[in-house]
């Protein structure tokens, strides 16, 4: 239950921000949290030059 909202969390922050900076700016975490949430949720996602983040 937890992890599905901290999943959900993270999904908006990556659809929201151009960033993982910004992403984690949002969610108040630090990058290596966010870096391992990312990791513990297999949640892959790729910043493209002149584009948003692509998740995976």
């Amino acid at each position: 239950m937890v992890e599905q909202f901290e999943k959900s969390l993270i999904l908006a922050a990556l659809k929201r921000h151009k960033s993982i900076v910004q992403c984690c700016e949002a969610l108040n975490i630090p990058r290596s949290t966010f870096v391992d949430k990312r990791r513990k949720y297999d949640l892959t996602c790729a910043v493209f030059p002149g584009t948003v983040l692509a998740i995976f």
